[in-house]
């Protein structure tokens, strides 16, 4: 009966997967992005009026509004620069090749702020022999079917992308160079 249990419980801790990227994570049956930006000499008020100023100015991110504690707003006709990371046009994820749109919310506290991305879906339009077809494919689906993270190079690629372009797409902590160019 020792052996049948030991046996159950290495079979469950064997099939339990880490999660291939850093920053896309999955959560309440979806994928989204999450990270936390440190800005360590600000206090919050400062980190708020970051936040203010520079996401709305952030590439495709649209109606940004303010809460009580954070920002939100979406994002939309987002394409992933994966070229920039190193993605070839012929051996890099299809769908990246197609605009993003999701919801994104921006928390603040002092010394640091929080990005999330959910709801993220790529919106394909594929036109074949003169007719059209449009459709939207989620991150989950894309990543994260079945309950398990797809682990094809093709697929960690495209999601290393995907979370190296919105990293460097939120990251405000850098200051901005003025010249007199």
């Amino acid at each position: 009966m020792k052996k049948i249990i030991l046996l159950l419980l290495i079979c469950s801790i064997a099939n339990a997967q880490e999660s291939p990227f850093k920053y896309l994570k999955y959560e309440n049956g979806e994928v989204l992005f999450d990270k936390v930006y440190m800005v360590d000499s600000l206090s919050a008020s400062q980190v708020e009026t970051l936040l203010a100023e520079r996401l709305p100015s952030a590439k495709n991110v649209i109606s940004i509004s303010k809460g009580a504690e954070s920002f939100s707003g979406q994002l939309e006709k987002c394409y992933i620069d994966y070229e920039k990371y190193g993605g070839k046009v012929m051996t890099t994820l299809m769908l990246l090749g197609y605009p993003l749109s999701a919801s994104l919310t921006a928390y603040w506290k002092d010394g640091k702020y929080r990005i999330v991305v959910d709801r993220m879906q790529w919106i394909t339009q594929i036109t074949l022999m003169g007719t059209s077809a449009s459709g939207a494919n989620s991150a989950t689906e894309t990543f994260h079917p079945r309950k398990e993270w797809k682990t094809g190079k093709t697929s960690v690629n495209g999601g290393k992308y995907v979370e190296q372009y919105l990293a460097d797409l939120f990251d405000f902590s850098k200051t901005k160079q003025k010249t007199d160019w």
